[in-house]
């Protein structure tokens, strides 16, 4: 319908007046129209930018996801702006978080990695420490066994020290010794006994390879020289020039009988002169 034909219908005639009349009236009805349908692009643009530094999003998926979900959108423009939800100057929120986590994980990795080594170090300084104890104990206790059966401890300690072992009893702290025989198994006492040190300083007395190197217990000097037990009565070194138990004899008894104690007492011998 014209306006002409609108006016012919109201019954007036038309005139400039009443033309401008009604030109006013209808520009006042779609004034609001035409201001929320600017508001409504303005609105929709700044959602688009706003959504775009989401980075992969698609920017019209998400506007119709909003349509569909019934929110407002000058609501969601408005929290987007109070709230950005990237940092404007590096959109890539996925990288963002890649690397946040990346750093927290290399954060605690050399938390773990410093605890693992201060751990490490603490039980290699134990081991360190429970391995001192146990040694101290076995030279303590052979020391004193070959003082009490007056054998010679220098010789004879470095040689005995591989016959017995050590180990810390976890629950008494107390460190156990085991006895071993020639061939590395555990030695046995009399009747079947677990033997002790001083069973083995006993054995080692007894053998005749070894009498040299013991003190004797009757006073004679031997220095005839046994052939079942070189120097069993001397309890010393035949080795020493000078010395009331020096003998070729016993020397060269000794050399057949047991050649690895000759050589440390002939060594000793030499040390001493």
């Amino acid at each position: 319908m014209t306006l002409a034909q609108l006016l012919a219908a109201l019954g007036l005639t038309s005139s400039a007046e009443i033309e401008q009349s009604i030109g006013t009236y209808v520009e006042a009805q779609t004034a609001g129209l035409k201001r929320n349908r600017d508001q409504l692009f303005n609105d929709n643009k700044k959602l688009k930018d706003q959504v775009a530094k989401l980075g992969d999003l698609d920017v019209d998926e998400f506007t119709s996801t909003i349509a569909e979900l019934d929110l407002d959108m000058a609501d969601v423009v408005d929290r987007l702006r109070q709230k950005p939800s990237v940092d404007p100057k590096n959109p890539d929120v996925a990288k963002q978080i890649a690397d946040a986590v990346a750093a927290a994980e290399t954060k605690l990795q050399r938390k773990i990695t410093a605890a693992e080594k201060k751990a490490a170090d603490a039980d290699i300084a134990l081991q360190a420490a429970n391995k001192a104890r146990v040694d101290e104990t076995i030279e303590r206790a052979l020391t004193g066994e070959l003082a009490t059966q007056k054998g010679n401890v220098d010789l004879l300690l470095p040689m005995l020290r591989g016959r017995v072992k050590g180990e810390i009893d976890p629950d008494t702290g107390k460190v156990n010794l085991t006895v071993l025989a020639a061939n590395g198994d555990e030695m046995q006492a009399a009747g079947g006994q677990v033997a002790s040190v001083t069973t083995l300083v006993e054995t080692i007395k007894a053998d005749e390879r070894f009498g040299a190197v013991f003190e004797a217990e009757g006073g004679g000097s031997g220095a005839g020289g046994s052939k079942t037990r070189p120097s069993a009565n001397t309890g010393k070194n035949p080795y020493i020039k000078g010395s009331p138990h020096y003998s070729l004899t016993e020397q060269a008894n000794l050399r057949e009988k047991n050649p690895a104690l000759a050589a440390q007492l002939k060594a000793a011998a030499e040390r001493a002169a």
